[in-house]
């Protein structure tokens, strides 16, 4: 017999609102309460915008606390980093400045600690990486995207959506159009890099896998991985086909006016 268990909490609901888009109003005021929680050994693992509600008497109200620890101590370091947690849910740019002097105002009021504005953007960027290398692993995991493949003679990962399996590569092998001998093949709207394994030697067709997803997410227009398969030593990377495409070398050949040349290595041009 199976038993399941379900957990609930209760608490007492909060009248309250999510911060507002324009947060130059209250940045001074949410910079005060971040030094307060802070000030308090409060360390949110989860501080994103969602997570904090404005009060009908203005008063801020932290929910999701199942990941907030409390800390005798709390280093600089680690507050700037706590910091930049929430600033990058809320996608900071260059232009926000102006209202993020006032946060660290409000924030610097409250605590011990002084924090510049150069601070908060590095502690961004450094959750900026984080948050690739940790989408950029998905593809070799089962995710709601990708699923990794083990069935008889065949492993890799592939996208949920792509139904080829060892039998559709197969076929593809014998029925594709050859773009290189020996390492890629098209067939229809699929190419397939193919990688004989060998000692010593990195398995490129792997690496092919895990980096069009890194720059896929870093929104670099790549062609769109499908699948990476394994099967009796051998190697395939499948991606989208761009049919119809041209090298850019190719292209560039065969423009013959050096001002059309000139044109497309320098969109700035100007004929005049």
């Amino acid at each position: 017999m199976t038993v399941i268990l379900n957990f609930f909490l209760l608490t007492k609901e909060v009248n309250g609102t999510p911060l507002p888009s324009n947060l130059f109003l209250i940045s001074k005021k949410l910079g005060q309460y971040l030094a307060f929680l802070h000030s308090c050994g409060v360390y949110h693992a989860d501080l994103h915008p969602e997570n904090i509600l404005i009060q009908p008497d203005n008063d801020f109200c932290l929910i999701d606390v199942q990941e907030v620890y409390l800390l005798p101590w709390m280093p600089r370091w680690l507050r700037v980093y706590n910091l930049g947690k929430i600033f990058f849910h809320l996608r900071l740019s260059m232009d926000s400045r102006h209202w993020v002097k006032r946060f660290i105002e409000g924030y610097n009021r409250e605590s011990i600690t002084t924090v510049t504005v150069s601070d908060l953007f590095k502690a961004v960027d450094r959750h900026q990486q984080r948050h690739y290398r940790s989408i950029a692993k998905r593809c070799c995991k089962n995710s709601t995207e990708f699923v990794i493949v083990k069935s008889s003679g065949v492993r890799g990962f592939k996208r949920r959506e792509f139904n080829w399996g060892a039998h559709e590569l197969k076929k593809a092998l014998i029925k594709g159009k050859t773009i290189k001998p020996a390492r890629i093949l098209a067939l229809k709207s699929i190419c397939i890099k193919i990688h004989r394994k060998k000692f010593f030697h990195q398995d490129r067709c792997l690496a092919s896998w895990k980096m069009s997803g890194v720059l896929e997410i870093r929104n670099i227009q790549v062609p769109r991985s499908l699948a990476y398969f394994v099967i009796e030593g051998d190697s395939y990377f499948l991606s989208e086909y761009l049919n119809g495409s041209v090298l850019l070398n190719d292209y560039l050949s065969s423009l013959t006016n050096w001002q059309q040349k000139r044109r497309v290595l320098w969109p700035g041009y100007n004929q005049t």
